[in-house]
């Protein structure tokens, strides 16, 4: 399959950034550390596919599947402000659809 690129928008500065796919946490940067899938259910889905930018903290899903698909959620928090994005990914066989429906959720 192809890859997909969901964007922050920010440059990270002293946010923290986590991205949830349904409603399950599949990756972070706090400070300078960054983790992906750290769960058994994050790594039978994705199987080291999911990269993070650690200047901007979009993620990026290589090979995508149709099990690709859904709701993935974007928390970008700082101490004083937490903001998110939400992106449905929608695959169909070789094809990738992207709908980036809410910006500056609160």
């Amino acid at each position: 399959g192809d890859s997909v690129t969901l964007n922050t928008g920010v440059e990270i500065k002293q946010e923290d950034i986590k991205w949830y796919f349904n409603d399950i946490l599949i990756a972070e940067i706090i400070g300078d550390q960054s983790k992906i899938c750290t769960d058994v259910q994050c790594e039978e889905r994705f199987s080291d596919r999911l990269k993070l930018d650690h200047q901007t903290g979009s993620l990026n899903i290589t090979n995508t599947t149709t099990t690709d698909s859904g709701l993935y959620e974007l928390e970008i928090s700082s101490s004083s402000s937490i903001r998110g994005n939400i992106f449905i990914v929608t695959v169909h066989g070789e094809s990738l659809l992207k709908n980036k429906y809410c910006t500056e959720c609160q």
